[in-house]
């Protein structure tokens, strides 16, 4: 045992004495950490070697400097939160206030639609009717258009040439065209 603890005392002296030349990896440097770079930057000592003391002191600066920033990189986090929990909460009053709006849409439409389809549909025939009462003599057009339901009146006008509703509406009762020409207005608003 004991020559085992010479041999290994003995070993840098016998490395030690080896001629051969080695290259030896150099160590890796240090980087020091950005607070401590910026402290030193901003040292008032340019020259010459720090003292024990003014290292300390550095140190000390630097370290209190890291805890600003830390300090400024939380309260930059926490500002940042909230304006993104800000950004989600009008997103779901946005989302909320569409859907209220597509609601209410769909129930104005809802009414409207059934009238639309079955004008739609009668469309073909009020257009022949219109083309009828404009070939006629405008005393027995308006007779005829005076005895009509109001909403087939003002649909049979609206189809109607400028011309021809014009003649027509002449020879109707004053009471009645009034009534009518009001309808076709209406009517001519709410169209698209």
């Amino acid at each position: 045992m004991r020559s085992a603890f010479f041999a290994l005392l003995l070993a840098p002296a016998v490395l030690a004495a080896d001629a051969t030349p080695r290259r030896v990896a150099p160590a890796p440097a240090i980087k020091a950490p950005p607070a401590l770079e910026r402290a030193i930057a901003a040292s008032p000592v340019t020259t010459g070697a720090l003292s024990v003391g003014a290292l300390c002191e550095e140190l000390h600066k630097a370290a209190a400097a890291g805890g600003a920033v830390e300090r400024a990189q939380k309260e930059e986090r926490a500002r940042l939160e909230k304006l993104a929990a800000d950004v989600a909460a009008a997103r779901a009053a946005l989302r909320s206030e569409t859907a209220r709006l597509d609601a209410v849409v769909v129930k104005a439409a809802a009414p409207a639609a059934p009238q639309l389809l079955k004008e739609a549909r009668h469309k073909p025939q009020i257009d022949s009717l219109a083309k009828t009462f404009a070939g006629m003599k405008p005393q027995k057009a308006a007779a005829l258009l005076a005895a009509l339901e109001p909403g087939l009146a003002t649909s049979v006008l609206q189809s109607m040439a400028v011309g021809p509703r014009g003649a027509v509406l002449e020879k109707v009762a004053p009471e009645k065209a009034a009534e009518l020409v009001r309808a076709f207005a209406a009517a001519t608003e709410a169209s698209p």
